[in-house]
């Protein structure tokens, strides 16, 4: 046998022996025959970091759109979960949930469970008994909101890890209450911070991200403004966001990457005279000084809400005006404005992603029916709405839509490419007119 037959042999044998020993480590789910995925170079780089960052609080994991952010955090979890940790809160916009509980299971092999306020109430005793075991693992999937009200209200439970996504929705620590809540009720749990955005508005955003993982690293807001915002010492803020925040850009991996080039056309459309009469009238009613229709402890919420829908489509429109309609029916026969919330819930889909809920959870007790005169014009007023809007059959936006269509799908069969398209909505009432 001549020394490279030697060579390969002994490199075999060194191979076949790291596999055994990877195999006894916590980072065994890395190799392939273990895993559903097969991890890019950046994201091994990037599960690397926030395990290391783990001693310290955790990482902001900050790689541009289309990265794999969730795959890393993925790694990380079953990192956490091999080195003992039994209780994983996972917090996320509403709409985020089923995916992650999909992806946890399809890519990784976990089993989750999303939790919400009437699933924990329905059975509390039996998820506080659950939660609170510290032999079981359980993977927790919850919107912003309720996960700070799922450890408030079981406070005995220990949270060994926690993965925020879309983190940038807390960045602001002053002024958004969940932020507050979370960030006051998660210190000294290990975290992962997930975001293509990390920088939006201001350096301020950077600090109320990295507050999450150790207040201590940036101090005060002041001293914060101070050395980074009016001394601009951009250095010293690179030098401490190093160890804890990871960020990878597209053109960091397009040796190994392929993105699509994104090509943009703009398709304009016009009103209808139906359609613009809709929009003056809904304008005009919401800018009324007295809504009786809509609580004043929601009221900013729900007109945002509104005015997303009226940028919808006029079929969302309708089916939130007879919402307004009912309440007002309900005032006007006499009773308080605290047993007229019904329906209220409809606009639960539309602000729990972006917008503190609690407002939703205050009713005023207003006895309105000394002011019959006023509710009925108000009532008029949003059944001239509903009138307007059910006499449109023909969304302009909707024909502007399949004109758009007709010019991607063409751009598509040119080049070779599948005829595929996604349609974003803010109302499934819209997805079914388009259907």
């Amino acid at each position: 046998m001549d020394s490279s037959e030697n060579g390969n042999l002994l490199l075999e044998q060194y191979g076949r022996f790291k596999r055994m020993e990877l195999k006894k480590s916590p980072f065994h789910f890395l190799l392939a025959s273990e895993s559903h995925i097969d991890p890019n170079p950046h994201q091994i780089n990037a599960f690397c970091a926030a395990i290391d960052a783990m001693k310290t609080g955790g990482m902001v994991l900050a790689d541009e759109v289309g990265l794999g952010k969730t795959i890393e955090a993925g790694l990380v979890l079953r990192y956490m979960l091999e080195s003992g940790a039994k209780k994983v809160l996972i917090a996320l916009p509403v709409s985020l949930r089923k995916q992650w509980e999909l992806e946890l299971e399809d890519k990784f092999d976990l089993s989750s469970v999303i939790l919400d306020r009437l699933t924990v109430e329905h059975d509390a005793k039996n998820w506080h008994r659950k939660l609170a075991d510290r032999q079981g693992v359980m993977i927790v999937i919850t919107s912003y909101d309720y996960s700070s009200k799922l450890m408030k209200r079981f406070p005995d439970v220990k949270w060994d890890f926690l993965i925020i996504d879309e983190a940038h929705n807390l960045r602001n620590l002053n002024s958004t209450k969940r932020a507050k809540r979370l960030y006051a009720l998660s210190g000294g749990i290990p975290k992962i911070l997930l975001t293509a955005t990390p920088l939006q508005n201001s350096l301020m955003d950077l600090y109320g991200l990295i507050s999450f993982i150790d207040p201590r690293i940036f101090g005060s807001e002041q001293v914060f403004r101070q050395r980074y915002m009016k001394d601009e010492d951009y250095d010293g803020l690179k030098r401490e966001l190093t160890p804890v925040l990871y960020r990878t850009l597209r053109k960091d991996v397009a040796d190994y990457m392929h993105f699509v080039k994104r090509i943009c056309r703009t398709v304009d459309f016009k009103l209808s005279p139906d359609e613009i009469e809709l929009y003056e009238r809904v304008n005009l009613f919401l800018k009324g000084d007295a809504l009786y229709s809509i609580p004043a402890s929601n009221r900013g919420l729900i007109i945002l809400v509104i005015r997303k829908l009226m940028a919808s489509s006029s079929f969302a429109l309708v089916e939130t005006f007879e919402v307004l309609k009912k309440r007002l029916e309900k005032l006007y026969e006499g009773t308080r404005s605290a047993d007229a919330q019904e329906g209220f819930d409809l606009f639960w889909s539309f602000v729990e992603d972006e917008i503190d809920e609690s407002g939703f959870e205050e009713t005023e007790d207003e006895d309105t029916a000394a002011q019959k005169t006023y509710i009925q014009a108000e009532l008029d007023k949003v059944n001239a709405i509903i009138d307007v809007a059910k006499r449109i059959k023909t969304n302009s936006k909707v024909t502007a839509l399949k004109q758009a269509l007709e010019i991607g799908f063409s751009y598509q069969r040119d080049n070779g490419i599948a005829q595929k398209a996604v349609v974003f909505t803010e109302s499934k009432r819209t997805q079914k007119y388009i259907a």
